[in-house]
């Protein structure tokens, strides 16, 4: 009996064997629901992790404010203009309030317009205050074109649009008011052009992520100002672009300022990896190509950088003048002064070539030249 009593209490043993066996598969199935949660987590969170100036950071888009347009300096009530001589002289009322014609019979249709321009803010457009302001300062400085940001750098666009891409990203930011400023502006003679952000987008690239400039390992990357690109190579970027172009037309507007235009300079962009063995110049004429099959009947201006206006190439911006001049009408370069030394080896590099393209001079709203033969763009 005592023996009994002695295999009772081994088969208690086993029962405590099973229980330790239950909690093991129950701890092990709890630790493989936790490593597949985390692997969820990974891939959930792999789309916001973004590379910055200040190294890997996560960045929820449903946590942050949302982007308000880019805005442009209101014009002062009293704008000086620069004589001759230098001196700054008090702006006058204009004799008869027209724009001398300076259009000339041998430049194709989509020049014919002269190139003197002056920059707007389309945000107050509709103000009829804000538009005689704007009038008679474009009209002192002999400037007979209105150039309006329509897409800003954090992507936000301001014209109302039928863009199917633009609805898609949801960057559409627009007034309606903004459709009868323009138009009042077209009524008293003026032209009209749209400056887009081509390729620095805040918005955009976090929706259409096979267009983004990105890490070698994928990463989303930002510039200094925590602001994404879409790289000119996307599939989507030039059709975004077209179908803002068609827009533009639309409204009025008969050419397009392409600004941010390429990849990005600023910021640690010794880590992107998009494009960077392929020829970026060519990509980014090639993007332009690609804009013009939407932008039939408008013309084409891309800003250059401060390095492809002092040197002709911008290698790691993917901006080479001689490629861009056969692709657009016009160059603007970015100079602190029209005799700025850099002006003239540009000029005669773009006049060079088998094209219609021209320089222009992108210049500090209060330095109107005292030549006013060449073509000029009042920032």
């Amino acid at each position: 009996m005592a023996k009994k009593g002695i295999n009772s209490t081994h088969s208690i043993y086993y029962g405590r064997r099973r229980g330790f066996k239950r909690r093991l598969t129950i701890f092990l199935l709890v630790l493989l629901l936790i490593l597949m949660a985390l692997a969820a987590g990974f891939f959930y969170l792999q789309e916001f992790i973004v590379y910055t100036a200040d190294g890997f950071r996560f960045d929820f888009p449903f946590l942050q404010p949302n982007n308000q347009p880019t805005q442009e300096p209101e014009l002062p009530e009293e704008i000086p203009l620069i004589t001759g001589d230098g001196d700054e002289e008090a702006k006058t009322d204009s004799s008869d309030g027209e724009s001398p014609d300076q259009q000339p019979e041998e430049q194709p249709p989509v020049q014919s317009m002269a190139g003197h321009w002056a920059a707007g803010e389309l945000a107050q457009v509709a103000d009829p205050a804000y538009r005689a302001r704007l009038i008679e300062w474009a009209q002192q400085a002999d400037c007979d074109t209105l150039v309006f940001t329509v897409k800003t750098p954090n992507g936000q666009v301001l014209i109302p649009t039928d863009s199917a891409i633009a609805a898609q990203v949801g960057s559409v930011n627009a007034d309606p008011a903004v459709v009868e400023g323009l138009a009042a502006l077209k009524a008293e003679g003026f032209h009209l052009a749209a400056r887009l952000s081509a390729n620095r987008d805040n918005i955009a690239p976090r929706a259409l992520r096979a267009n983004m400039v990105a890490t070698y390992n994928g990463v989303t990357w930002m510039d200094y100002d925590y602001l994404t690109w879409m790289a000119p190579s996307g599939p989507d970027t030039a059709e975004y672009l077209g179908q803002l172009a068609v827009s533009c037309k639309q409204l009025g507007f008969e050419g397009l300022l392409l600004a941010d235009l390429g990849y990005p300079t600023r910021g640690k962009t010794n880590i992107v990896g998009t494009d960077r063995q392929g020829d970026r110049a060519a990509l980014t004429a090639q993007m332009i190509q690609n804009l013009r099959g939407y932008a039939d009947g408008l013309f084409i201006a891309a800003e250059l950088t401060d390095t492809a206006a002092a040197q002709l190439i911008d290698a790691e911006a993917g901006q080479d003048v001689i490629q861009l001049a056969a692709v657009c009408d016009w160059l603007t370069a970015p100079v602190p002064f029209a005799e700025d030394p850099s002006v003239a080896p540009l000029r005669q590099t773009i006049e060079a070539q088998q094209s219609d393209c021209r320089l222009m001079l992108s210049l500090p709203a209060d330095m109107l030249p005292a030549d006013k033969s060449f073509d000029y763009y009042l920032r």
